[in-house]
């Protein structure tokens, strides 16, 4: 200024205090304010200070802004509501919600009289600080008095006052209440907000775009995304116009909950119906909840749309997003032209390309993807570990071993312990139980043996028969907390399982169920022996009893077991059913597997639940029933599974026509024929019940009734049934 012959006054430099302001510089703005008097000999006025002080606001300075106050009444220069003003607002950016209260109550004690500016700076501290109570509160204190002040000029017959209203009265505007919104949501007082919101026309003020995302928001944190999406619908009705932050609101609150679909629903409404562009915010909310859904398939339609219409391009993360939905989805192809498509990949970017190689066990790609990432921040442990993973599902043992090997070589020692883990499945798979061995001596020296590893340890050296070393590994297993109280001599339920199933490996059932016994007398939370307190591993380690109780034909206990392994509703689990049915025909105890399937039917049944015996279960069942004689009970069973009965009755007929006993059908042919469901059997007429020849023959011409469809029932004829 001086260099243009221009000589600095009050002016000019509160123009350039307002052009510092505007621009976010605030300490220029302080600078020049202190150097006016030292450096010009200019007295700043009440306009330069504000103007700093606004400048101070801006930027959030508030203790420069505090020092600009203190120095305007040294100086002679009294502040007014508007220095006030911009000086709690500076608090509210640096959430300093006691500086904003002593300022107010500073600015009373001149008989200042705050405005909307003072309390709606004084909302934001509050919404800064968490202290919604507070905002809610002085929203109820304005709006009392407006209340009042209006009664007051009613009463007066309608004299005008001042803007603020009579007595000094100040109305809350929309910026206020907003104000309020904020400081619910950000307080997670969705409730409390969706309330306000209601009541706004109360309070003479009309809701915008502002007031509804807001809330929405709220609604979207607390997982009330249906409501955030009912918001958002109400606001076309209410004429605000939707606006891309009310459609980001929306959107995140429906990803949130990973409600994919709406997302994408919304991402097209947005562009279709309201005519805006979906921002990379947006469209990012969307690709994240596809990838959380495993919708790799819609990710990519939604690329292809953004592609379409001229979006703007997409950031890092929901390129990320993008990929990960693919890798979640299987389409590892995929996931790979993305990777090539990316217009800044980064270290997450290739990791998630590396996911998809590794879930599918595509480990010649994953060690070509690895080897054209060149050394540097794209380089990661993550990026090797899933070259490993991808190398383990594959059963690719010695290559996983290779890149751990490389991993150390590169600097990244010790390994994650996720690096580790995997080349121990693949060593397990193999067979490698030295190999195994050795990794996890390597994880417990470096601190990243869990109980995971030593469970992967277990079951390798089961495969190569080296039960005795499994069960001595179970006495390293480090545990912690509540398993550790529970079992202090032989680790977690879940690593008795283990060892278990290592036992079971090596075709040493009696060793399996010992160690089972063991465990169960050292469990003190149960009385009958079951292991229940150790909830899904105790049971993951009366899974491992039971097929060993099958191994060693103890039908008694495979029973009893099964009876232990029960679902949510009381229902025996299929696999445990099914396993429990097999020992039972195995030593021809058809009576207790009837009693079994009747005592699990009867459970399911209490809850109002389905059946759920499972396939294999169900042809068991009816094998049970069949070999007690019940061919009615057979056929029952298949109903209550929602069988039909014609295909009911032709799979009892198969099952006594396979396995006997073929006696039984005979009552159940006397039924066929009685009811009408099928034509005569000469074969079967005139044959008694224990003739097993003729009951053969008939059930044949049964089956190959049924075979032929079926066909339209006939009157049985007079006589033939006694």
């Amino acid at each position: 200024m001086r260099q243009e012959g221009i000589q600095p006054n009050v002016i000019t430099l509160s123009a350039l205090l307002r052009a510092y302001g505007r621009g976010g510089q605030c300490d220029k703005a302080v600078d020049l304010l202190e150097g006016m008097r030292e450096r010009d000999g200019i007295l700043p006025d009440l306009i330069c200070y504000n103007t700093a002080l606004d400048a101070c606001a801006k930027g959030g300075q508030w203790q420069r802004a505090l020092q600009i106050l203190e120095g305007m009444a040294a100086h002679g220069t009294a502040p007014d509501v508007a220095s006030f003003s911009s000086a709690i607002a500076a608090c509210a950016e640096g959430r300093q919600a006691a500086a904003a209260d002593q300022l107010l109550a500073d600015m009373r004690a001149r008989g200042l009289q705050p405005n909307i500016r003072t309390y709606t700076a004084l909302v934001s501290t509050y919404a800064a600080t968490g202290e919604w109570s507070r905002a809610e509160q002085l929203l109820d204190t304005l709006r009392r008095e407006s209340a009042a002040a209006s009664a007051c000029r009613g009463s007066s017959g309608g004299a005008s006052g001042s803007s603020g209203g009579a007595g000094g009265a100040v109305a809350p505007d929309i910026r206020l209440v907003n104000g309020v919104l904020q400081a619910l949501s950000a307080g997670g007082q969705w409730l409390r907000a969706t309330t306000l919101l209601d009541s706004m026309g109360e309070l003479g003020v009309t809701p915008d775009s502002v007031s509804y995302g807001t809330v929405m928001q709220a609604c979207g944190a607390a997982g009330e995304w249906e409501r955030a999406l009912a918001l958002h619908a109400e606001m076309a009705h209410a004429g605000v116009a939707r606006t891309q932050r009310s459609y980001g609101a929306a959107i995140a609150a429906a990803a949130r909950a990973g409600e994919w679909h709406a997302c994408l629903c919304l991402v097209e409404q947005m562009r279709m119906d309201d005519g805006l562009a979906p921002t990379t915010a947006c469209v990012g909310a969307a690709l994240g909840a596809c990838a959380r859904a495993r919708q790799g398939a819609e990710a990519l339609a939604l690329l292809r749309q953004c592609e379409a219409y001229g979006a703007p391009p997409l950031d890092t993360a929901a390129w990320n997003a993008a990929v990960a939905a693919c890798a979640r989805s299987g389409l590892w192809r995929e996931a790979l032209e993305l990777l090539r498509d990316a217009p800044a990949p980064d270290a997450g970017t290739y990791s998630a390309a590396m996911r998809a190689l590794a879930a599918r066990g595509q480990w010649e790609a994953a060690l070509a993807l690895l080897a054209q990432v060149p050394r540097g921040p794209l380089r990661t442990p993550a990026l090797h570990t899933g070259a490993i993973a991808a190398c383990a599902r594959a059963g690719r043992a010695a290559e996983a071993l290779r890149l751990l090997e490389q991993l150390h070589a590169e600097g990244f020692a010790p390994a994650p312990a996720a690096a580790y883990t995997s080349a121990l499945h693949a060593c397990g798979a193999a067979g490698l139980w030295r190999e195994s061995t050795a990794l996890l001596r390597q994880m417990v020296a470096a601190g990243l043996a869990d109980e995971v590893a030593y469970h992967v340890t277990m079951r390798a050296l089961g495969r190569a028969g080296r039960w005795r070393d499994a069960l001595q590994l179970l006495g390293e297993v480090p545990t912690s907390g509540d398993a550790q109280q529970q079992q202090q001599q032989q680790g977690s339920w879940a690593s008795v399982a283990a060892a278990m199933d290592a036992c079971l490996l090596s075709a040493q059932p009696s060793a399996a169920l010992a160690l089972y016994d063991a465990s169960v007398a050292r469990d003190e939370g149960t009385e009958d022996g079951s292991g229940s307190s150790g909830g899904a591993a105790a049971a993951g380690a009366r899974m491992c009893a039971l097929r060993a109780a099958t191994q060693v034909r103890q039908w008694q206990r495979c029973v009893a077991l099964a009876r232990g392994l029960t679902d949510s509703v009381g229902r025996v689990t299929p696999r445990a059913l099914s396993i429990a049915l097999a020992a039972c025909a195995a030593a021809a105890q058809h009576a207790a597997a009837v009693a079994l399937i009747e005592d699990s039917l009867a459970a399911a049944e209490a809850a109002g639940a389905e059946a759920g015996l499972g396939r294999a279960a169900l042809e068991l069942g009816v094998r049970a029933y069949c070999g007690a004689g019940d061919a009615s009970g057979a056929v029952g069973l298949l109903r209550r599974c929602r069988v039909p009965l014609t295909a009911a009755r032709a799979q009892v007929l198969r099952a006594l026509h396979d396995g006997g006993p073929r006696a039984a059908a005979a009552p159940l042919l006397r039924e066929l024929l009685a009811e009408g469901a099928m034509p005569p059997l000469p074969p079967f007429e005139g044959a008694a019940d224990g003739d097993e020849a003729a009951v053969t023959r008939a059930i044949e011409a049964a089956l190959d009734f049924f075979a032929q469809g079926a066909g339209a029932a006939k009157p049985p004829r007079r006589g033939y049934v006694a």
